[in-house]
C-alpha cells in the first residue's frame, strides 16, 4: 500500500502520542477496540520519511496529496503554511504579509545541561495575561519593526518590517525536545536571536509573570517563532475532516472543507482525516486523567467504528494510523481468519500488542519525548 493512497482514499487517523509509554501505562480496560486495530494491522515504515516529521507537515500531506508525492514532499512549506494559514483564520482574512511568523508564548525549563521546551498546555495563559504582554512587547518593538498580534492566549504572531530567511521548527515538534537542537537556523536566525534575548529580559520582569509566579503558576519565559514562507495553493478536494487540532481546521477552511468533532466520526463519506493531538499533551504533561477521557472517547467513538473494518475492506478502503515519527499502522488488503480472531474478545490486547511489539512504536515515542540528549 502506497502513502499517497492512504491519503486520498480512504480513512487517515492521525493521533501522535497514542503509542507513547507514558499513554501505555494506564490503558484501560475499555481500550479494547484499539488493541484490536492494531492487532490487525501491519507497519510500513517510510524511509524517505523522518522520525522528525513535524504533525503540522502530516496534516499539509493530506490536503496536498493530490497534487504531490506524499512522504517526498519538501516539508519546510508544509509546517510553514499551517501557521501562516492560522494566522489568516483568527487575524486577518484577506492576503497575509510575508514576513509574518507565529511566535508562541512558551515555558523553557531550565536544566544543568540544557533547556527543555515545555508543553504549552501547562502555561494555562489567560487572555488578559497575554494582552499584557503583547502591548508591553509592542510598545517595547515597535521601533525596531515588529508587531505582535494575538487573537488566543496561546497563539501569537509577528510582523516583521522585512521578511527574514529563517528555517524554524513547529512548536508541537520542539515540545518536550531540548531546546539547542530546535532553534531556528538560517541567515536571519541571528537578528531573531538578539531580539529574543532582549524579549527573554522584558518577560522575566514583566508584572503579568511577577503575578503567575507569585500565584504557582509558571511563568512566560521565551517566545517559540516558527511558520514562516507562503500560503499554499488551494487543492481541490474532498472528504471529511473530524479534528480538535486548529492547524487542521485551517487547512479546511482554506480549501472550503467542513470540519467536525472527533466524537462524530463516521466512515460513510470517504476519504476521511481525523486528527487528534490530545494524547500528545496527556503523555507531555503526564496528565493521567486526560489520557483516560481521551481513550475512553476514542474507543467509544472512532475505534469502535472501525471495529467494522471487515466491512470497510469488503469496499476496499484503507485506513491507516500515524502515532509520530516515520511509520504507519494499516489494514491489510486481506486479513486472514486466524488474525481477525487475534483481535476478538481480548480486553487486554492492547497492552498485549504492546508488550509484544515494543519496538515497533519506539520512533512514536521519540516523537513525544524528544531527542534531549537521552540515549
Amino acid at each position: 500500500m502506497s502513502y499517497k493512497a492512504t491519503l486520498t482514499d480512504g480513512v487517515f487517523l492521525v493521533i501522535p502520542g497514542l503509542l507513547a509509554p507514558e499513554a501505555v501505562g494506564s490503558i484501560p480496560v475499555e481500550a479494547a477496540t484499539i488493541g484490536r486495530f492494531l492487532n490487525r494491522s501491519e507497519k510500513n515504515t517510510n524511509t524517505s520519511a523522518s522520525t522528525s516529521d513535524p504533525l503540522e507537515s502530516v496534516i499539509a500531506r493530506w490536503f496536498n496529496a493530490s497534487a504531490d508525492s506524499g512522504m517526498d514532499t519538501d516539508r519546510k512549506p508544509l509546517s510553514s503554511a499551517a501557521a501562516r494559514l492560522g494566522y489568516r483564520t483568527e487575524i486577518v482574512q484577506g492576503e497575509v504579509p510575508n514576513d509574518v511568523f507565529c511566535v508562541d508564548p512558551v515555558y523553557q525549563q531550565m536544566d544543568i545541561n540544557h533547556a527543555t521546551l515545555a508543553d504549552q498546555s501547562l502555561l494555562n495563559l489567560t487572555a488578559d495575561d497575554s494582552a499584557a504582554i503583547i502591548a508591553t512587547l509592542n510598545l517595547q518593538f515597535g521601533s525596531d519593526g515588529l508587531t505582535f498580534k494575538s487573537d488566543h492566549p496561546l497563539r501569537w504572531y509577528c510582523e516583521f518590517d522585512e521578511a527574514l530567511n529563517i528555517d524554524a521548527v513547529s512548536l508541537s515538534h520542539a515540545t518536550g525536545r531540548d531546546v539547542s537542537l530546535c532553534r531556528p537556523t538560517g541567515e536571519d536566525a541571528r537578528r531573531w536571536r538578539t531580539l529574543l534575548a532582549e524579549i527573554e529580559m522584558i518577560l522575566y520582569s514583566h508584572p503579568v509573570n511577577q503575578q503567575r509566579e507569585a500565584r504557582g503558576e509558571l511563568p512566560v519565559n521565551s517566545l517559540w517563532l516558527w511558520g514562516g514562507g507562503m500560503l499554499p495553493e488551494k487543492v481541490q478536494i474532498s472528504g471529511s475532516i473530524y479534528t480538535n487540532n486548529f492547524y487542521t481546521r485551517s487547512y479546511a477552511n482554506h480549501v472550503g472543507l467542513q470540519v467536525q468533532s472527533v466524537t462524530d466520526f463516521s466512515f460513510d463519506n470517504l476519504p476521511a482525516l481525523v486528527v487528534d493531538n490530545r494524547m500528545a499533551t496527556a503523555a507531555a504533561t503526564a496528565d493521567a486523567e486526560l489520557r483516560k477521557h481521551v481513550l475512553s472517547e476514542l474507543t467509544d467513538t472512532v475505534f469502535a467504528t472501525l471495529d467494522q473494518s471487515r466491512g470497510l475492506l469488503k469496499r476496499g478502503v484503507p485506513v491507516s494510523l500515524w502515532c509520530g515519527g516515520d511509520t504507519l499502522w494499516y489494514l491489510p488488503e486481506r486479513i486472514g481468519f486466524r488474525r481477525w480472531l487475534d483481535g476478538l474478545g481480548r480486553s487486554q490486547s492492547f497492552e498485549r500488542f504492546v508488550k509484544t511489539r515494543v519496538d515497533d512504536f519506539s520512533s512514536a515515542a521519540n516523537s513525544i519525548r524528544g531527542e534531549s540528549g537521552e540515549s
